[in-house]
């Protein structure tokens, strides 16, 4: 009897089963071949929809499903979800599933972890993350998360990457959505491999749509080239907003930099005693660039960066009259009490938004919009300008290195924004000596002398020393020059600040093996102090053009002084070699004892065609093999080493 209710239930329970079991969600056989070939990851969705609600504020839905198949891409099992007192997060799910499709995790409430948004310089802001962790111990699975935040106050909509930034990882579906009330104006700007858009009408609503379907994993990206234009991705802005309560627009350079200045009024305020103190100090000199360097070294002098990120904060300075009182501030708030120092001592300034960086991408001067990251201030006279990096207590008057140059600048003024370029450093500004004297024995031992000097750009390498102690400085030449049994004996270094600032010094030295011995021989490496290095391979097929950041030149020359009775067994023939991005030469002159080896080698920054990648990487390895070039001294016959 027991049995046979035994069976009987056996397909009830089935049934009930199959009527109830939720089907699976996201499991693996749906991800097609094609994406999963190559791939550590793949993002089945990737949700933005952004839905103008009203004037000044939007709703915000994102939603991303990854599957992740093994641990290299662990990391995006968790996400961060950002918001302050403009940007309310209104719901949060997020849930993970196993292969097979079926939900083995659910986030709670008591798993996100909420913790402020701040590094090591912020000292004030609201800017905090809700973050979600769905780590599961067996791969491959499967994340997803969904969000919705209200956000009160922007001046672009949030920017999409249609595709993950990381190597490997492929994406299944990716879409943006953004709904605006129909005649709201929007302009909008892609990568050249984003889908166009396609938009349309929907009763008293305008919709645009960028979507896209089955990208395959990346293995390696490109390089000397940004991510971002390598994969979907798209910014679009409002022609009107409001932010903080003020209101701006974005059909020109001239509106978003009114819009700035109209932000800023009144901070620029001193205290009396900061106006007395800085017309004192500057009592006396007649050159107003003089003047503008010593307002800029009390600035140096009197403060220090710290971030402020408070709402409207994150664009706003703080008051010139906080800064002096309390001695910091961020590089809106320092570039303002500097420009307003320069105003109480009749010199003239202008509030300069940037975007920092050595390897961010630059600014479009057609597209008007806040991409700016940074503020500089700009001070023009009548020959010339120059920039001030108004955050840094180290750098010399005039001088902003390869964090701010060359590139576009909106100037704050009271006629609205202007857009600039700001000054470039050449190669010849960014120019390296080495003079250095070598005497080595017939064993291959001797001893060394560097004078180095370094300008521009190339100064940077060095400018620390002078805040080092001297073991410090003596394990950066260790590491910097590299030569085998290596002992410094002696340093010494002239820094000389200047727009165009210059470090000079002295390096002396000993080693074991600044040649190689062989019975009657001694092998040397010429170039034994400044040896190009890196990989640098040549590509079958580039899609994209490419970036060199910098111009620099380096002008070598060595002098060895051999042992008597050693003579060149071969020549050496002089080289040069040269192509649109650089040049290189070098010559080997041998009289008696003595070999003079001078080198000059320049790079030329600058954005290049895809063709002329493979001549780069050519041209890069072929120095380093030029670099490494060896010379073989023999001892003349009848001379033996004891005569020596």
């Amino acid at each position: 009897m027991k049995l046979k209710f035994l069976l009987l239930s056996i397909p009830i329970l089935l049934l009930f089963q199959l009527t109830y079991a939720k089907d699976p969600k996201y499991p693996l056989r749906s991800i097609p071949d094609s994406l999963q070939k190559g791939a550590d990851a793949v993002i089945r969705e990737l949700q933005m929809e952004v839905e103008l609600t009203e004037k000044g504020k939007y709703i915000l839905r994102e939603k991303k499903v990854i599957t992740i198949f093994n641990s290299k891409m662990a990391d995006m099992a968790a996400d961060a979800f950002y918001y302050d007192d403009d940007i309310k997060i209104l719901s949060l799910e997020a849930a993970t599933y196993d292969a097979s499709g079926k939900e083995v995790k659910r986030l709670k409430k008591r798993d996100i972890r909420d913790i402020a948004y701040f590094d090591s310089y912020t000292l004030f802001q609201d800017s905090r993350l809700q973050v979600a962790d769905l780590s599961w111990g067996y791969y491959p699975y499967t994340v997803e998360f969904i969000c919705e935040s209200e956000v009160d106050g922007y001046l672009t909509f949030p920017r999409w990457v249609g595709a993950s930034s990381e190597e490997k990882v492929s994406t299944q579906k990716a879409s943006y959505h953004v709904t605006v009330p129909t005649g709201t104006e929007l302009k909008y700007k892609s990568s050249a491999v984003t889908p166009e858009v396609e938009i349309s009408e929907k009763g008293l609503t305008t919709e645009y749509k960028w979507e896209v379907n089955g990208w395959k994993a990346i293995k390696k990206f490109e390089d000397y080239v940004s991510v971002t234009e390598q994969i979907p991705f798209v910014t679009v802005v409002p022609t009107e907003f409001i932010y903080g309560g003020y209101e701006g627009k974005t059909d020109s350079w001239s509106a978003i930099g009114e819009w700035s200045y109209n932000l800023n009024k009144g901070t620029d305020v001193l205290p009396e005693e900061a106006i007395a103190e800085i017309k004192k100090l500057t009592e006396g000199i007649e050159n107003p660039r003089q003047v503008a360097k010593k307002v800029y070294e009390y600035v140096q002098g009197r403060t220090r960066y710290v971030s402020v990120q408070l709402g409207i904060g994150g664009h706003k300075p703080i008051d010139a009259n906080k800064v002096h009182t309390t001695g910091y501030g961020d590089c809106k708030a320092l570039s303002n009490y500097t420009y307003s120092l320069l105003k109480e001592v009749g010199i003239k300034s202008h509030y300069a938004i940037i975007r920092g960086g050595r390897n961010e991408p630059s600014i479009d001067p057609d597209f008007p919009a806040d991409m700016f990251n940074h503020v500089i201030l700009c001070v023009p006279f009548e020959q010339d300008t120059v920039w001030l990096e108004c955050t840094s207590q180290t750098n010399p008057f005039g001088y902003i290195g390869n964090f701010t140059d060359d590139r576009h600048a909106l100037l704050v003024t009271d006629e609205g924004g202007k857009l600039v370029k700001t000054r470039a450093y050449a190669a010849e500004e960014n120019k390296q000596t080495y003079v250095a004297d070598f005497h080595v024995n017939a064993d291959g031992k001797g001893e060394a002398v560097l004078h180095y000097k370094s300008a521009g750009e190339q100064y940077d390498k060095f400018e620390a020393l002078q805040r080092q102690k001297e073991k410090e400085q003596k394990e950066f030449f260790q590491s910097y020059l590299d030569l085998p049994s290596m002992l410094i004996t002696d340093m010494k270094y002239n820094d000389q600040p200047s727009e165009l600032p210059v470090i000079e010094g002295e390096v002396r030295f000993t080693s074991n093996n600044l040649a190689k011995k062989s019975t009657n021989r001694l092998f040397i490496t010429p170039n034994q102090l400044n040896r190009s290095s890196g990989k640098y391979r040549n590509v079958k097929r580039r899609k994209f053009d490419f970036e060199i950041g910098t111009s620099f030149v380096d002008y070598d020359s060595v002098t060895w002084n051999l042992p008597e009775g050693y003579e060149l067994e071969e020549p050496h023939v002089d080289i040069e070699y040269k192509c649109e991005m650089g040049s290189y030469k070098a010559s080997f002159k041998v009289e008696k004892n003595q070999l003079t080896y001078t080198r000059t080698f320049q790079i030329n920054k600058g954005r290049y065609s895809a063709e002329l990648f493979n001549n780069y990487m050519t041209f890069r390895r072929t120095v380093i093999g030029f670099d490494k070039s060896e010379l073989v001294f023999v001892k003349r016959e009848g001379q033996s080493t004891e005569d020596l």
